[in-house]
């Protein structure tokens, strides 16, 4: 090599060292500021591995604000996390979304609605019908919050009131099955269940008690269900928009504007590190293929071209925006269109 060369080789392979030493020293002073912010207490040997976790973290967080410009991603409460733990914590386990369509209308029934004229965006909060955002806290019971929200939105969006309902009764007392991959996959406590599970025991329990009646505890309890037992609210039915095929998107915001809010699974792996935004749900970073987690669709809008979803998740008002995320609409991004469900009252 040319002493020339040699000596540019060498510039850059300075600037490049000093580059990663500047990310390194910021990543470990933004460490400390999220340990301060979440008062994150750590013994010795826990440290390390959360701080290895953060930092693997910060890179994940870049990889993903280059490969979505319209969401922001960042350190939030759940950033010292290894996404095997997140997952464990706050998902259920992954299940193929073509065999999930599949056994979706096990229990429910076949319905059709009537196309309209649907505007350029729409929003079930503004009409008073969507109760606040819920935590689940560290019980993978997503299903039971989609489920709640679904049946609290369509007893309201049918004038019967909103009515908080009971999370904990769902995770208690719920235990139906349905066939995916030709085995039983169950509802299971904080290990992850299915909406139309739920629904099923619903519509034979004759309803669910409020959120008041039956509080939610984020862990496995005995059923508190008797005899005497008042239910708040309860459903006629459901639909699977989605079975056997993913639910064509046009008609999902159709059936949103005549039934309420739907109850939808999909792949949440994009979630951990969400702050805001429009995710684009492309194949390297959001495959429909699998579904992991279970959400509630309320509304969409379009932002500089770009259609959405606005989704209510249960991970607390301090996540994403105000406990929301916005996903790109129209082209199944995280496979939101693959487990798809309407509740009928």
């Amino acid at each position: 090599m040319q002493p020339k060369h040699l000596f540019v080789a060498c510039i850059l392979l300075l600037l490049s060292t000093a580059a990663l030493a500047s990310s390194f020293e910021q990543d470990t002073l933004k460490f400390k500021e999220f340990a301060r912010q979440y008062n994150k207490k750590y013994g010795p040997n826990e440290f390390h591995i959360r701080y290895k976790n953060f930092l693997s973290n910060m890179d994940r967080i870049r990889e993903l604000n280059a490969q979505n410009p319209t969401a922001r991603f960042g350190v939030n409460q759940f950033a010292d996390m290894s996404p095997e733990e997140f997952q464990d914590m706050k998902m259920m386990p992954n299940m193929p979304s073509a065999d999930l369509a599949q056994s979706c209308l096990a229990n429910g029934i076949l319905a059709s609605f009537p196309p309209m004229d649907t505007p350029d965006s729409f929003d079930w909060r503004d009409k008073n019908v969507v109760t606040p955002v819920k935590d689940q806290g560290a019980c993978g019971s997503c299903w039971a919050f989609s489920v709640t929200g679904a049946i609290e939105s369509a007893n309201a969006v049918a004038n019967k009131g909103l009515t908080g309902l009971s999370e904990q009764q769902l995770v208690d007392c719920s235990h139906a099955c349905c066939t995916v991959t030709n085995q039983n996959v169950c509802n299971s406590v904080c290990g992850g269940g299915w909406m139309w599970n739920a629904m099923f025991d619903v519509i034979n329990w004759g309803g669910l008690e409020s959120e008041t009646n039956y509080p939610y505890t984020g862990g496995d309890g005995a059923c508190q269900m008797n005899n005497d037992t008042k239910f708040a609210d309860s459903m006629r039915n459901y639909t699977c928009l989605s079975n056997p095929d993913p639910a064509d998107e046009d008609n999902m915001a159709n059936v949103l504007i005549q039934k309420g809010p739907l109850s939808v699974a999909l792949n949440a792996d994009l979630l951990m590190s969400y702050s805001g935004g429009i995710i684009q749900g492309d194949s390297n970073s959001c495959s429909g293929t699998f579904l992991n987690h279970a959400v509630l669709i309320v509304g969409y809008g379009e932002d500089n071209g770009q259609k959405y979803w606005i989704v209510k998740n249960s991970w607390g008002t301090s996540w994403g925006e105000q406990g929301y995320f916005r996903l790109e609409r129209g082209d199944g991004a995280c496979g939101i269109n693959n487990a798809v469900v309407s509740v009928l009252v």
